[in-house]
């Protein structure tokens, strides 16, 4: 199917650059309504760059039961439609490369063995990142032997690349360690 203006509902309109709320019931995968002007109409019908969209997708029109439901978010709205991205996800990452389309999430390194004082760099390839944003990133310390920490995060447009330091004086890493991200959207 395609997008049906009958099917997005305003939930809660919000002011003074709050974010507003709606709702998507289709049948469309989430996957297909979170991609480039799925919402054709969302200029015209005031959504926002930060809306939230719940979507509900249902197994058939009959809208009897839901197959799956996501948050997702309006990181572009123009005159030929909105962008819809997703809020929080998570990924695994293999050579120091992950794919992860959202605006915060959770990765999983392979596992590594970074010797002390050496650092570990992951790329990220990320729709929702643009030039200019900020990407703020944390790393869980009880993972992995060594001592983690964020050395430099840098956003490029579609991705970002985010250097792990082992402060350790002696020990390596030694299993996965996680990276937790948020992406800040530079001003328009």
């Amino acid at each position: 199917m395609a997008y049906d203006t009958n099917e997005l509902y305003l939930v809660h309109a919000a002011g003074g650059g709050n974010a507003q709320r709606w709702r998507y019931e289709g049948t469309d995968a989430i996957t297909t309504v979170a991609t480039a002007a799925y919402i054709s109409d969302a200029a015209d019908r005031g959504m926002r760059v930060g809306d939230i969209v719940d979507v509900l997708q249902f197994a058939s029109t009959a809208k009897a039961a839901i197959s799956a439901h996501d948050q997702l978010i309006a990181t572009a709205v123009a005159s030929t439609g909105a962008t819809l991205g997703h809020i929080f996800g998570t990924a695994t990452a293999t050579a120091g490369a992950a794919t992860l389309n959202a605006l915060k999430g959770k990765i999983t390194s392979e596992a590594l063995t970074t010797a002390a004082a050496a650092e570990y760099t992951l790329t990220l390839t990320n729709s929702q990142i643009a030039a200019g944003d900020i990407i703020l990133a944390s790393v869980d310390p009880k993972t992995s032997a060594g001592s983690p920490a964020i050395g430099q995060c840098k956003a490029n447009a579609g991705s970002a690349v985010i250097t792990v330091t082992n402060l350790h004086a002696a020990n390596a890493f030694d299993a996965a360690i996680q990276i937790n991200f948020v992406v800040l959207k530079a001003p328009a």
